[in-house]
């Protein structure tokens, strides 16, 4: 690797990089820390930092991409060339169709008697996590590195949330469907949910890894998006399910993390 290479993580992410540089210029803002590294070890935006010329034209994206990126065709590349902006509203635009599918086309059967504010709670802790992790996914890599430790915070707080989630009282007995999976259909019923919300989370986290510039493979993409993508799948057997037993709901709700936990932890052990 030769002196103005960047690692693999921030060349796949350089012409965001020459943009902010050169949209720094021409709005006169200073330039960050990130940035200021990344001119050192830019011929292009180093000789536009000499010049003074923030009109000067950036190579086409395909002479700016690294190998990685250059050699690659097909759906991915494509989606892996948009602005962080695009590919961050397509992730969002998935993970709200997702559950939105559950709730229109296979509706939980007992929202009509859910309690208002238990039914805002739950919603709550399921859709704060989300909501937190998504812009750190996504986020730019010429914007200020955020610590490991605050990813590490929003996974164990969407855990947490999850465990509070299961083990509250039941929210209601009050429907027939929502009284079932207590007896010898308990099992059969748990796998069921626990088939719904992983079936739902898969999908998201194959779109954030085709949204993603990173270079890894599926299973380490990180640990925030696999947390991210089974949170979602909880949101949306949250959405389908009305059965409210805390055993149901600890052996069929919960489990749906499992696999996601496991990719969060594989991602945070990588080299």
């Amino acid at each position: 690797m030769s002196a103005h290479t960047p690692p693999t993580s921030e060349s796949e992410s350089i012409v965001d990089l020459c943009d902010a540089v050169r949209d720094s210029f021409r709005t006169s803002a200073a330039l960050s820390p990130a940035l200021s590294e990344h001119v050192a070890g830019c011929p292009l935006c180093s000789a536009v930092t000499q010049a003074n010329l923030p009109t000067v034209a950036l190579p086409a994206a395909d002479a700016l991409q690294p190998p990685s990126l250059a050699g690659e065709r097909g759906a991915r590349a494509w989606l892996r060339e948009q602005p962080t902006r695009v590919r961050l509203a397509m992730a969002t635009g998935l993970a709200i169709a997702i559950p939105v599918f559950w709730l229109l086309g296979a509706p939980r059967a007992d929202l009509g008697v859910y309690p208002l504010a238990r039914l805002s709670l739950d919603l709550g802790l399921l859709l704060a996590p989300i909501a937190l992790m998504f812009p750190l996914v996504f986020r730019p890599l010429h914007r200020r590195a955020v610590p490991q430790w605050v990813g590490a915070v929003l996974v164990f707080s969407a855990l947490v949330a999850t465990v509070v989630l299961v083990t509250m009282p039941a929210a209601h007995w009050a429907h027939p469907a929502s009284q079932l999976g207590v007896g010898d259909d308990r099992n059969a019923r748990a796998f069921g949910c626990f088939l719904t919300g992983a079936g739902s989370a898969g999908p998201l986290l194959v779109g954030l890894w085709m949204l993603s510039r990173r270079g890894q493979p599926l299973w380490r993409l990180g640990a925030v998006a696999a947390t991210l993508a089974g949170m979602v799948g909880g949101l949306s057997v949250f959405l389908h399910c009305p059965l409210t037993s805390p055993a149901h709901l600890v052996l069929g709700h919960a489990t749906v993390m499992l696999p996601f936990v496991a990719l969060a932890l594989l991602s945070r052990s990588r080299a």
